[in-house]
């Protein structure tokens, strides 16, 4: 529970309003909590995922320092299978992309 307070405290700037105790009868022994791909589709239907990105804002937060994302989607959330990944077409497709963003900044520089 304390550690649970201080990372949303930590992270989300979130505000403890009194001591923290945790109180129970007996030890609670540490469990592993199994999550499959299909538990997690099934509960939150995400089509992509982020993980890196979750770090670095992490990070950035920590830091106090802006950060901006731009990510370009080689595959979608499913069993880890790369041959359905498509890596030459989203590399492809950021690039489109940021010379269309750096040519606009410019015109309007």
């Amino acid at each position: 529970m304390k550690r649970c307070a201080l990372l949303i405290q930590e992270v989300a700037g979130g505000e403890i309003s009194s001591e923290i105790i945790d109180i129970y009868p007996k030890e609670i022994k540490p469990f592993e909590v199994e999550l499959s791909i299909q538990k997690i589709v099934k509960q939150f239907s995400p089509d992509i995922e982020s993980m890196e990105g979750a770090a670095t804002f992490y990070v950035a937060k920590q830091e106090n320092t802006p950060v901006i994302q731009i990510r370009s989607i080689s595959n979608l959330v499913e069993k880890r299978n790369k041959m359905n990944w498509n890596t030459p077409l989203a590399i492809k497709n950021l690039n489109q992309w940021l010379i269309q963003f750096i040519t606009e900044i410019n015109n309007h520089s």
